[in-house]
């Protein structure tokens, strides 16, 4: 049976927050549509600030929620970021989105984009079929 997942591109130190349970909600303009909840999410680690590049580990997303500018300083925390980072990183969009991470797991050896028939790691996420689950 083929189910639907997503392989999420999260900068390092983002990645050592998620595994250490210190980050909740990770951070999107656009967040996955057309996807039952829950699903599970990869983690692909960018190369960027010592990461390995490569497929870190999982975790589920039960939900996201989407919020105005106004709400930012709420989700602030769940996300470990400042406010004045979500609104740098808002930029002109008047929204973002905020997935829940839950029950977050880190593999004892990354994986190889490879091994998702991937070539390079999606921008900030997309889609992926997971068999066998």
């Amino acid at each position: 049976m083929n189910k639907k997942a997503i392989l999420i591109s999260i900068n390092r130190p983002h990645t050592d927050r998620i595994f250490n349970n210190k980050k909740f909600k990770e951070v999107r303009k656009t967040p996955p549509k057309n996807i039952d909840y829950p699903y599970k999410a990869y983690v692909y680690e960018t190369k960027s600030n010592g990461g390995v590049g490569q497929v870190i580990g999982e975790f589920i997303c039960n939900g996201t929620v989407t919020v105005s500018r106004p709400i930012f300083a709420t989700m602030a925390i769940a996300s470990h970021l400042r406010v004045s980072e979500l609104l740098e990183y808002a930029k002109e969009s008047k929204k973002l989105s905020f997935m829940d991470v839950s029950e977050p797991i880190r593999y004892k050896k990354p994986l190889a984009l490879g091994e998702f028939d991937l070539e390079r790691p999606p921008q900030s996420w997309q889609y992926i079929n997971v068999i066998n689950e």
